[in-house]
């Protein structure tokens, strides 16, 4: 079992909220030999974890306009590049 505590925050539409956070270390080992620590929101019910793209430099990975592909959600369109990495959260590796 993975646990995780609640960071408090503000939200203009809801006031103070509480969200799920865990600390996680991520890495990309085919492309860079770096690791990066971390503290993430939790969606148990997320189809990929989003990380900013510095994070996503720092780990090797390379803005290809080619691979640019468009997420919509409550608050609109980003563009995002798909790739792969490993994360440790708790004790458990996900790949």
């Amino acid at each position: 079992m993975i646990e995780f505590f609640y960071q408090e925050e503000y939200s203009d539409k809801f006031g103070l909220i509480l969200r799920p956070v865990a600390p996680i270390l991520i890495t990309n080992r085919s492309k860079s030999n770096k690791f990066i620590l971390s503290t993430m929101y939790i969606d148990s019910g997320a189809d990929v974890t989003m990380i900013p793209l510095k994070a996503g430099e720092v780990l090797g990975f390379v803005q290809d306009t080619k691979k640019i592909f468009h997420m919509h959600g409550i608050s609109g369109s980003l563009g995002c590049i798909l790739e792969k990495a490993q994360l440790k959260i708790g004790n458990r590796l996900i790949y």
